[in-house]
């Protein structure tokens, strides 16, 4: 099964997500330190049906000299083995589905807004 994992995005000294947190949402304690000198940190949110239990957005906070992330992103998660994906065509196209369908709403809104 394909599911929805989380979404990450650049935050420059996380000013984005201290904002986030002065409106009432609450931050994960913990911090990751991904290669590349890319600081993250996270807003849980409980999802029971999901293999992972949880989905979540990332924080990324790229400090001097490390790997610049451009773009906002989403991450899909597979609760079978990752070759499975890879040797089912059909699991393959529902995940480009997915994410052109994501774009596609972002497109939208983006039009909407202006």
């Amino acid at each position: 099964m394909l599911y929805f994992d989380h979404t990450y995005t650049n935050d420059p000294r996380h000013r984005f997500l201290k904002r986030l947190e002065k409106l009432g949402f609450n931050l994960d304690e913990k911090g990751v330190e991904h290669p590349g000198r890319q600081f993250c940190r996270f807003i849980m949110f409980p999802k029971p049906s999901s293999p992972r239990k949880c989905t979540y957005l990332e924080f990324v906070n790229v400090k001097p000299g490390g790997d610049a992330i451009t773009k906002p992103g989403i991450s899909l998660g597979y609760s079978k083995a990752l070759k499975s994906v890879i040797d089912n065509p059909q699991t393959a196209k529902k995940a480009a589905l997915l994410i052109s369908m994501w774009i596609e709403g972002k497109e939208r809104k983006r039009k909407k807004a202006g």
